[in-house]
């Protein structure tokens, strides 16, 4: 397929030769026509004209490819990324400008010295399998390793290698992953606290659960108390009437018996004048007369005793109201421990309020973090991608001036 593309553009040279020389081989033709020596000169002419043609594209096709390569040749150093181009034993034969700042080495310092020399004494077993695998299994390989140089802190990378056309060298590609890799490591320790406080909250969260319900039955054993209390209240208001009612009829037996006691006493002094002149008219009747003063006496103390009865009734009366009193007392105190109960339960649903608030923002907290770790693999993906067209930029280079190299010789 190349041969027959190669003829086709010497074919196309002749045609472009032939017509530019097209008149001057015509003038030459009225001279001497049919002549081999004026045949022979046309020819050299057209070859002139095609090698001096071949010669200008040539030189079109140097100039572009020098500018293709110059251009490479400046994404190459430049690239954020280091490349390397290493022998079978690990040697650097090539490498650009990161790659030099990477490894914080100069030119000289690198050039034909063994990458292994900077690999982590724990890492150096991976690079000989990576190596390995580069130059056996002919395709893209790919691994993590970490690098030490003196005066400048161990770097964590991503190699990334494929063995060159010619198989003698491979190309590498070194990534510096050390901050993505600190990035990962914090994601990962703030995701572990974000889970420890989550955890920490459900746990509040079952303890206040557990206290709301402890409350509610704390308020369920307060509002039977209540009710049993205001029982209580309703059986004593009614023994206060009854007694209150006996207090009344006993006040009007009082009175009823002073009443009679007064009547009494008129008819004893009555009696006593009538008993003074039958004493005085009779004898005999005395002797009655004394039998109706002792049952005066008796009367007389049947009224004491009467009179001592009204006094426990009226201290009984006053006990009654201090009861009434205390009760009273213990009726506001509980409705004071009610008040203060209720205003207890208010503040508790304000501070279950502020935990469900307090979960709702720590959800969006996570969503968002969980966004900036996608977004921070997508980057990544997209840096792997960018790393490894450029490694394939440089393959195509690399063929293309091997091509050059061998069409100008």
């Amino acid at each position: 397929m190349k041969n027959r593309d190669t003829q086709t553009i010497f074919h196309l040279l002749r045609q472009k030769a032939e017509e530019l020389l097209g008149i001057h081989a015509t003038k030459s033709g009225s001279q001497s026509a049919g002549s081999n020596l004026q045949k022979l000169v046309q020819e050299l002419e057209i070859r002139q004209k095609e090698l001096e043609l071949q010669n200008e594209q040539l030189m079109l096709a140097k100039e572009q490819a020098e500018l293709l390569t110059a251009n490479y040749a400046e994404l190459y150093e430049f690239s954020p990324s280091g490349y390397f181009v290493l022998t079978r034993q690990g040697s650097i034969k090539q490498f650009n400008l990161s790659a030099s700042q990477i490894l914080g080495k100069e030119h000289l310092q690198l050039k034909n010295s063994a990458l292994a020399n900077f690999v982590t004494d724990e890492s150096k077993p991976a690079f000989k399998l990576f190596l390995s695998e580069i130059f056996n299994s002919k395709k893209m390989e790919t691994c993590d390793l970490r690098f030490t140089t003196p005066g400048i802190k161990p770097l964590d990378v991503r190699l990334s290698g494929i063995i060159e056309p010619g198989g003698e060298n491979c190309f590498i590609t070194m990534v510096d992953i050390t901050e993505r890799l600190k990035a990962e490591t914090e994601l990962i320790y703030t995701n572990q606290e974000l889970l420890n406080q989550n955890n920490e909250k459900a746990n509040l969260a079952a303890e206040l659960l557990i206290a709301n319900k402890e409350l509610v039955f704390q308020n369920e054993e307060r509002a039977k108390r209540a009710a049993e209390l205001v029982i209580a209240n309703t059986e004593l208001a009614f023994q206060n009437e009854e007694k209150a009612k006996r207090a009344a009829e006993l006040i009007v037996a009082n009175q009823e018996l002073l009443f009679q006691n007064d009547e009494k006493a008129k008819r004893a002094e009555e009696l006593i004048l009538v008993n003074a002149e039958l004493l005085f008219q009779n004898d005999q009747k005395a002797t009655q007369a004394i039998k109706l003063i002792l049952t005066n006496k008796e009367l007389f103390q049947l009224n004491k005793e009467n009179a001592e009865l009204a006094v426990e009734l009226v201290l009984a009366n006053k006990d009654l109201l201090f009861q009434n009193t205390e009760k009273t007392k213990r009726a506001t105190e509980f409705n004071i421990a009610n008040i203060e109960l209720q205003f207890q339960n208010d503040e508790k649903a304000k501070r279950a309020a502020e935990l469900v608030l307090a979960i709702q923002e720590l959800a969006f907290q996570n969503e968002e973090k969980t966004k900036r770790a996608d977004e921070l693999i997508i980057a990544n993906s997209k840096a792997q991608k960018l790393s490894d067209e450029l490694l394939k930029s440089q393959i195509e280079l690399k063929t293309q001036n091997d091509e050059l190299k061998q069409s100008e010789q």
